[in-house]
Formats: C-alpha cells, sequence, structure tokens
C-alpha cells in the first residue's frame, strides 16, 4: 500500500511551495519519504494506524465532513490531494481543504482522523527539512 500527499494553498501560499510526501506500507517495513531529500523509517504501531485511516471511503466521507463544517471564507486553508494506491494497484484520490484546527477532525472516523493529523505533522516536518537543507 502506498499513501501520496500534497498539501498547498493556506494564506501566504506564494511564499512557499507545495510540501509533497510518499507513505509506503510494505508487510516487513515501512516508511515516509519526499522530494526535499527526506526519509524516514516508521515504527510498525505507526504504520498499522496509517494503514488503518487509509480507508478511501472514509476518506471521502471525512472530506464532506469537513467542508460542511465550514462557514465563511477559507483563505487560510491548507489544500491537501492524497492518494491511496491499494496492494493491487487501484487508486483513489481524495481533495479536501484543512485547517491546523483540530475541532475540524470532530465526526471524523477516529483512525481517519489519526491519518489526517499525521499528514499535517509530516507535512510541517518536511517543510522544516526543506528550510533547513537550504
Amino acid at each position: 500500500m502506498q499513501i501520496s500527499f500534497v498539501r498547498s494553498g493556506g494564506l501566504f501560499y506564494s511564499a512557499r511551495k507545495a510540501v509533497k510526501g510518499t507513505i509506503h506500507l510494505k508487510d516487513d517495513a515501512a516508511e515516509v519519504s519526499s522530494d526535499a531529500a527526506y526519509h524516514r523509517s516508521l515504527a510498525p504501531t505507526e504504520a498499522e494506524e496509517l494503514r488503518a485511516g487509509a480507508d478511501p471511503i472514509e476518506l471521502d466521507k471525512a472530506a464532506k465532513q469537513i467542508a460542511s463544517q465550514r462557514k465563511g471564507g477559507a483563505a487560510d486553508l491548507d489544500d491537501y490531494q492524497i492518494t491511496i494506491t491499494t496492494r493491487d494497484g487501484k487508486s483513489h484520490q481524495v481533495h479536501l481543504n484543512m485547517s491546523p484546527d483540530p475541532k475540524e477532525l470532530q465526526g471524523v472516523s477516529p483512525a481517519t482522523a489519526n491519518l489526517l493529523r499525521w499528514i499535517q505533522r509530516e507535512a510541517d516536518k518536511i517543510k522544516a527539512h526543506g528550510v533547513a537543507a537550504h
């Protein structure tokens, strides 16, 4: 299984580049990497949590749930494009806009909420790694 994500957008989008990451979930090992020379191995429990949250149906529900809670402008939201590729090679893409506010994930299945929070945090780590490398 593979989970790819791209974060872009937000209030100051012109001041930052998109952040990309790929999670490779294999039977015996798991890792996350990016085109910013970022790479780290994942602990087995971390990998299992990500696998559990990567249900395409639940991700679609989460995107709709998050969008339905939004009122007013959305200038400070990050845009996420998440692609799940299953073992059989099928891909499923989900697009959503999220803020860092944890309340936004209320009503989302716990496993999916954990995946989305993880992606938010990991995108921050990838961005920080890219900045530190320059």
